[in-house]
């Protein structure tokens, strides 16, 4: 069996649009515009312009949350629930 996954047959099958708006797409992927012309800029997703707007192709919004390393975190130490007896 493959890992590949298909960005967009998976998109289409979720019902999504083939593209976003910049503030849907950001939106999705919880930036700001900034970031998200970042993005564009460094290639790492994929965005387009039809007139004034800018529309990000949902697959690579997608395929870009897909790719994000899993967290990695160490938790504090537990605090310790001694309680010290009133006398």
């Amino acid at each position: 069996m493959s890992d590949h996954v298909d960005f967009e047959t998976e998109a289409l099958r979720l019902g999504l649009p083939l593209f976003l708006k910049s503030k849907a797409a950001a939106r999705m992927m919880s930036c700001g515009p900034t970031k998200l012309r970042e993005l564009i800029h460094e290639g790492q997703i994929e965005g387009v312009k039809r007139g004034k707007d800018l529309l990000v192709k949902t697959a690579s919004v997608l395929r870009f949350n897909a790719s994000l390393p899993p967290a990695q975190f160490t938790l504090p130490p537990k605090k310790s629930k001694d309680v010290k007896a009133a006398a």
